[in-house]
């Protein structure tokens, strides 16, 4: 891990992931109530944060990136099923990098209810999983909210 992660650290950083969750569930809650029209930032951030777990979950977490299994000793770094990999791919080439792929008519349209019930599962395994010193309140109301959200 390059640098020292003490337990402060990690505590702080859970704060953090629960944000992103929070926006990803938020973001998905306009969606669905959209009929198709939403805000393309709305999106943007939901694709963003996904993309942020693919890396929390399926990636070394080496240098400074945080991973799941800095909370969770045992936890299997999981290989990421094709489809979804896939997906990650995109993500980076026609979200988060200037790149001629965008153009190159190879987009896909996402499938966001797919995705983001894979990541609600993932992320359930993973606070469930969690030690108690790092389960606080919020995380434990996130844990019960994410249950609701599966469609």
């Amino acid at each position: 891990m390059g640098k020292e992660i003490t337990s402060k650290i990690k505590k702080n950083f859970l704060g953090h992931f629960e944000y992103e969750i929070r926006n990803i569930m938020y973001g998905m809650v306009r969606l669905r109530c959209s009929n198709g029209r939403f805000p393309t930032i709305v999106y943007v951030g939901i694709l963003t944060y996904l993309r942020n777990l693919y890396e929390f979950f399926y990636r070394d977490g080496n240098g400074d990136k945080a991973h799941a299994k800095h909370y969770i000793s045992n936890w299997e770094n999981k290989k990421p099923f094709v489809a979804l990999k896939k997906w990650n791919i995109q993500m980076n080439t026609h979200l988060s990098h200037l790149s001629y792929t965008r153009v190159d008519g190879t987009y896909k349209p996402y499938p966001l209810d797919e995705l983001y019930n894979h990541y609600v599962e993932l992320i359930m395994d993973f606070l469930n999983g969690l030690e108690k010193e790092y389960m606080t309140p919020t995380l434990k109301k996130l844990l019960g909210d994410l249950k609701d959200t599966r469609k």
